[in-house]
């Protein structure tokens, strides 16, 4: 969960957020 709000708050924008959700996820 941390990795995706860093995530959102570095890209900004919902579509980083997924991109490393789907790398997390795998």
């Amino acid at each position: 969960m941390k990795v995706l709000i860093a995530a959102g708050g570095t890209g900004g924008h919902i579509y980083p957020g997924i991109a490393v959700a789907k790398e997390i996820v795998r």
